[in-house]
């Protein structure tokens, strides 16, 4: 996939989603902001998106993935869709929450 179809593929998985228009447009760009337009170790060695970390119990998540700068690691995901959605769930929990 090239670079500029990962963005598309975020922004289609977001708003199909129910993430409104413009949401699941800047949720296209932090994803490429967050993996340094889509080249980062996490990003190709996780399948992670977002740059989030490691959680133990998250769904979405298959285990850890790279080490992090932070003396952690980082979250890997069976597909990228699954690091698109694990966003898209936090959102709408937040939404929830007020």
């Amino acid at each position: 996939m090239i670079k500029a179809e990962y963005y598309k593929r975020v922004f289609y998985v977001a708003f199909n989603n129910g993430i409104p228009l413009i949401l699941a447009q800047l949720m296209g760009c932090q994803s490429a902001f967050e993996t340094a337009n889509f080249t980062s170790n996490a990003f190709i060695h996780g399948n992670n998106g977002f740059g989030y970390k490691y959680f133990d119990g998250a769904k979405l998540q298959k285990g850890n993935s790279i080490h992090s700068t932070e003396n952690d690691f980082y979250a890997n995901y069976e597909t990228f869709d699954n690091s698109i959605l694990e966003v898209v769930n936090w959102i709408k929990r937040r939404v929830k929450q007020g």
